[in-house]
């Protein structure tokens, strides 16, 4: 939760200085400033965007580092579910609720994986550009992948509601059945 609320607000602070650094150092200063001024902010300009590359490589980073413990964590889920309907499977216990759930958990797991690679893709993308010097492509390429990510966190999201919602209430109500028969 702590990585999303740090995530949020580096989107957010880029979203609200990106247009203006995308403009250039041109429009930041006056053109009577001396030529003083005008270095200093070329400076600063080039750290900000400088600061700016480095903070997208190292999103960049850490997605990719993590697709692998996205991955496990997904197979695991899966895998866990599948031994379950194993299980009951050699009991005699209809589980085709059950498999529909499963086989609808696999598509949202695939939606996820193509998200996934979507957003480093997208972000990868801002890497074409010149910070400051590509006329609001990168400021574009950026909020595209930022809505990228929006729409990953949902498809998170809806792998674990549908965990929480769907397949758990089934596999209580299965085991409610048994307990009934067996009484």
């Amino acid at each position: 939760m702590k990585k999303i609320s740090t995530l949020i607000t580096t989107s957010a602070l880029l979203a609200i200085a990106l247009p203006a650094l995308a403009a250039g150092p041109a429009t930041l200063g006056a053109t009577s400033a001396t030529p003083t001024l005008m270095q200093r902010l070329e400076k600063a300009w080039n750290k900000m965007c400088d600061n700016l590359e480095t903070r997208i490589d190292l999103r960049i980073t850490r997605y990719e580092n993590n697709t692998q413990r996205h991955e496990m964590m997904h197979q695991n889920l899966r895998d866990g579910v599948k031994k379950i309907i194993d299980r009951l499977d050699a009991k005699n216990i209809d589980t085709t609720k059950l498999k529909a759930d499963l086989q609808e958990l696999d598509s949202k797991i695939a939606k996820f994986g193509t998200d996934y690679a979507a957003y480093i893709d997208g972000l990868k993308a801002t890497k074409s550009f010149a910070c400051g010097e590509s006329e609001g492509q990168f400021v574009k390429a950026l909020g595209d992948a930022n809505k990228m990510l929006a729409t990953l966190q949902q498809d998170s999201l809806d792998i674990r509601l549908y965990y929480q919602k769907t397949i758990r209430p089934d596999f209580v109500a299965i085991k409610q059945q048994l307990d009934s028969s067996n009484k």
